[in-house]
């Protein structure tokens, strides 16, 4: 292998690894919406758990979980890209 594809090869793995990173992340965070999501449901005591008697709170934790994932969706390919270019 030449010096060019060696570079490469290490800026792709840099980037794969940026967004492995970011991935990895994104489940913990996910996990830990669920299992908050999951007391709050145990603590109340049922399934049809309502905020001011008009919003469930499973509308409130698929909103949260839908910004955490294109959030950080969005930053793990930003910073994927930038680490493939090799710009920090």
């Amino acid at each position: 292998m030449d010096t060019r594809s060696k570079n490469t090869f290490g800026r792709l793995l840099r980037a794969v690894i940026e967004l492995a990173a970011h991935a990895v992340v994104l489940i913990v965070v996910l996990g830990l919406f669920r299992l908050v999501q999951f007391a709050l449901e145990c603590f109340w005591g049922g399934k049809d758990v309502r905020f001011f008697d008009r919003i469930p709170l499973r509308y409130i934790f698929d909103g949260a979980d839908l910004i955490m994932l294109l959030g950080l969706l969005s930053v793990g390919v930003y910073n994927g890209v930038q680490a493939y270019r090799g710009k920090e």
